[in-house]
Parts: structure tokens; sequence; C-alpha cells
């Protein structure tokens, strides 16, 4: 099951083609959030099963979780037969915001750091090495907040030279409903966000050249206790997208994810289980 992402596990602020807002405030917020359920209801393992289209148990797959006593670290193995062994290793505070993360596998180590003020997460430094120190990255994130507590604007500075500002601008209900990417005063993407009568974000919407329309890179569904049931991602650069669909246990934690490709065929599923 190659082409499936495990989105549960992926904290990717950093990512060459995201939405920053999304990916560095909501994602890390999801992220603590899923924490915290661990923490409440005193999860110590989290197991992760693999299975193709057939069902079949998909072949040298190995992902697992393990939360440490104090409930400060959760460390997350993963390994395939096309993937080399890699661990990520994020820390949280007593209140469960998250601190730090280091994912390492055998040729690269990436550290993130994350600041906060006042509650809100203000900063994002990312420092990527090679293993044999050959090569080193630098990406910081700054951000900056509005009285009313909305993100307004993000400085993204690479190897402390490289400088691109992110602009938010929200709708007339207090939600951000653009970001827009500047360098030198070009502007270089626009996202739009979307949100339903709930005010859940629905999709993420950008100009495609190609097609000289607007056309989605997320599209987020909601179940009736306001969990993500379902989240369509387009793949970048072309017109082909996949769909998550999400099955909750009774404690609100992930069951099963089901992968399926444009065509609605099934291409695979993760089973979790909890001890």
């Amino acid at each position: 099951m190659k082409h499936i992402r495990i989105w549960c596990l992926l904290l990717l602020p950093f990512a060459a083609h995201a939405q920053y807002y999304y990916k560095d405030l909501l994602s890390t917020g999801t992220v603590e959030q899923q924490f915290r359920l661990l923490k409440e209801q005193k999860i110590k393992k989290v197991v992760l099963q693999s299975f193709e289209s057939d069902d079949r148990e998909t072949d040298r797959f190995l992902c697992y979780q393990v939360v440490n006593t104090s409930y400060s670290t959760l460390m997350t193995h993963t390994q395939s037969a096309g993937t080399m062994s890699s661990v990520l290793t994020s820390q949280f505070s007593s209140d469960g915001t998250l601190q730090r993360t280091s994912d390492s596998s055998g040729t690269t180590v990436s550290v993130v750091l994350y600041g906060y003020a006042n509650g809100k997460l203000t900063t994002l430094e990312s420092v990527s090495r090679a293993s044999n120190d050959s090569t080193q990255e630098s990406d910081r994130h700054e951000w900056v907040y509005g009285s009313d507590g909305l993100p307004i604007r993000m400085l993204r500075i690479k190897n402390n030279v490289d400088t691109t500002e992110v602009l938010l601008t929200p709708d007339e209900q207090g939600r951000v409903a653009e970001e827009t990417w500047k360098k030198k005063g070009i502007v270089l993407e626009r996202y739009y966000y979307y949100y339903n009568d709930s005010r859940q974000l629905t999709d993420i919407v950008r100009y495609s050249k190609k097609a000289r329309r607007l056309l989605p890179d997320y599209v987020f569904e909601y179940d009736t206790k306001g969990r993500i049931s379902r989240m369509i991602g387009v793949q970048p650069g072309s017109s082909n997208y996949v769909t998550w669909a999400y099955v909750y246990n009774e404690n609100g934690l992930k069951q099963k994810e089901v992968l399926y490709n444009k065509q609605r065929q099934l291409m695979g599923t993760i089973r979790y289980r909890y001890e």
C-alpha cells in the first residue's frame, strides 16, 4: 500500500507545498488534541496495522506509538518495505502543548521547536541536517496575531536569508478566509478557506493556472460529533486525488482509516489497536 500516508501521524509544518495556516496552526492543534485523548484514557501504546485492497496485511509494514510514563513524550516508530526505519519523537508540556519534535531516519535528522506567547503559537523553527553533517537547512516561521486573536501575518525565513511574507485575511464572521504568500512584493500563491454553518473548515482552495479556475487542495466532511469523517486530498501538480474515510471508537479515538482513489476503488486500510 505504497500510496498510503498516515495522516494522523504526520506533522508537516514545513512541507514544501503547504497552506501555512492549516499546517502550522490547525494541524498542530489536532496533534495536541489527539495526544490529550491518549492521556485522558491512559493509553500507553498505539499499534497500526496496514491492509491492502484485498484485505491482506501489508508486507513488512511496522508502525506503533509509545507514550512515556509521565505523558510528556510520544514516540512514533515507522518502517515499511520501501522506506527506512524512522522515529518521530514529540514532546509535550504538562497541559498537552506541543513543544518539540525530532524526526530521524538513517539519512537525516529534523528538529522542530515550538514557541508560544499568551497561549498562541508564535514561532516554529526547524533545522534539518544530514546524518553525516554534510548539509543543513533551517526554516523559521514567525506568527503575528491581531487584537481579536486571529493570525494576520507570518514570516517564513529559510536559512536566515530567504524571507516569504504570508498574509491572512479574515471573513466577516472572524474566520481566516484568505492566505497570500508574497516575496519582494510579488504574489506567489493565494489560498482560500471555506467553512460550513458550524464554523468547521470544509475546503482549502487555490487558483490552478493549468485549469484556469479555483480547485480544492483539501475537502473535509464531519460526523455528528464534529470529528472529521472524510478528507479528500489532491495530489500536487495533478488532477488525481485520494479520499480518506475515518471511523472512531466509542472513546473518540480512531479505529480505522480507509483509503480510496479517484475512481472510488479501495486502496487500503489502516486499523488501530490501543493498549
